[in-house]
Formats: C-alpha cells, sequence, structure tokens
C-alpha cells in the first residue's frame, strides 16, 4: 500500500492533493484472492475548510477460483469478481466532533 502527497500549495500545510494505491494477493485459502485500489483524496479542497475533504476512491476485487468452483459443487453461481466506486466528503463539523 502507499499514499503520497503530490501537492502542497503551501508548506508545512495538509491541504492539498493525496494518491493512494494498494495491492493485496493473500493465499488462495481467502474468498478475494486478489484486490486492487486507488485513489484521490483533496484535503482543503473549500477555502477556511482545512480539514474537510473530498476523496474519489475505485476497488476491484478478484474472487479466488478455489472459493467459485466450490460454490458451484454446492449449487451456487460461480462467482468472479466486484468493482466498486466511491465519492466521500468528509466534513469536520467542530473542533470536536
Amino acid at each position: 500500500m502507499a499514499d503520497q502527497a503530490v501537492n502542497r500549495p503551501f508548506a508545512a500545510s495538509n491541504r492539498g492533493l493525496d494518491l493512494s494505491f494498494g495491492l493485496d494477493s493473500p493465499t488462495d485459502l481467502n474468498r478475494e484472492n486478489e484486490q486492487i485500489t486507488g485513489g484521490l483524496r483533496y484535503n482543503g479542497i473549500i477555502p477556511h475548510r482545512e480539514q474537510d475533504s473530498l476523496a474519489f476512491g475505485v476497488v476491484d476485487s478478484k474472487i479466488s477460483d478455489q472459493f467459485s468452483f466450490a460454490r458451484t459443487l454446492i449449487g451456487g453461481p460461480s462467482l468472479g469478481s466486484e468493482k466498486a466506486i466511491e465519492l466521500n466528503y468528509a466534513i469536520q463539523a467542530s473542533h470536536w466532533i
């Protein structure tokens, strides 16, 4: 997994663009044996709201062949992969919320 700040308009500031990427490839014993994630997050997109962030992310999960085959043996459907897209806006309502 990697998370990198790529643009900071002001030195020593959290405001700006971050990129993230993740690759997960566990053993064949898991249901999802391959997962790729990626995203963008902009902190402080609205002036004077430095703690707020707008994020966009994509996830692609592949179902393991062993798990999919086992489901078909008991009469279930064959499974392949699952994709998700997310758009999120996080707001800090006050300093304590």
